[in-house]
């Protein structure tokens, strides 16, 4: 690919990034949910019981920001730890009832804002958009 291309591509990316952070801006009285309170409770509702390691890996975290997350997700209410009965060393991880109604109320309110985003192009150029990033996916996965 030409080096153009590359910057131009990564200068629409930076422009793109800046404008949704600013038009979705949340005041004091909305959610405060994080994109990444939102990942771990979507990826907890799809794995239950799943272990703090897997967990980190999933995310991508260490070991510290994970524990951080945790307890900021559990200090809501919206997780439940759980040792496991022949190993006390592993931890498991669960949505809570507070949890599954808050990834609810997430899903909404991120949907809400992704097609804020996208009422700017067709449906069938958002179809081709998430074409190219699965293909950019698939390719990533082999190399994996």
């Amino acid at each position: 690919m030409k080096k153009e291309l590359t910057e131009q591509l990564i200068a629409t990316i930076l422009k793109l990034r800046k404008h949704v952070i600013a038009k979705n801006q949340m005041s004091k009285e909305q959610r405060a949910a994080t994109f990444l309170q939102f990942h771990a409770l979507r990826f907890l509702n799809e794995n239950p019981k799943v272990t703090v390691g897997e967990f980190a890996t999933d995310l991508c975290m260490s070991s510290a920001a994970i524990a951080q997350l945790i307890e900021r997700l559990q200090s809501n209410g919206w997780i439940v730890r759980e040792n496991n009965d022949s190993d006390r060393r592993i931890i498991h991880l669960s949505l809570s009832d507070k949890g599954k109604k808050e990834l609810s109320i997430m899903r909404l309110t991120f949907m809400d804002k992704v097609n804020s985003v996208l009422k700017f192009v067709s449906e069938d150029d958002v179809k081709e958009l998430t074409r190219i990033l699965n293909q950019i996916l698939e390719g990533l996965n082999k190399n994996d």
